[in-house]
């Protein structure tokens, strides 16, 4: 989990999903306009950039289980969920990578 930059005193916390072959960083841009109103914790998946050492998930299933293991320490302020589908720029099924369409985890 990365968090760009800490903002513990927020009300709010945004967690964000790179799309399949991104990494966290692509939410920092985001992150840098909603400081200090929202923390933004993103997910920095196995074998991506600073984790590269680690193998990749083989399932959908492995993904989900380390997504929950992984956020389960976070959950005791409320949060919404942003992901992407194809990167940082590419709008796509009515959401956004920049956090415009927010869903409740």
């Amino acid at each position: 989990m990365r968090r760009f930059p800490p903002a513990p005193q927020a009300p709010l916390r945004l967690l964000c999903l790179p799309h399949a072959r991104g990494s966290a960083n692509c939410f920092h841009p985001v992150s840098q306009r909603l400081t200090p109103r929202v923390e933004t914790l993103a997910l920095q998946y196995p074998g991506r950039q600073d984790r590269g050492y680690e193998p990749y998930v083989e399932t959908v299933q492995e993904l989900a289980d380390h997504i929950v293991e992984v956020i389960d320490p976070w959950q005791d302020e409320p949060r919404r969920c942003s992901g992407t589908v194809r990167g940082p720029r590419s709008p796509r099924r009515g959401g956004s990578a920049h956090g415009r369409a927010l869903d409740p985890c």
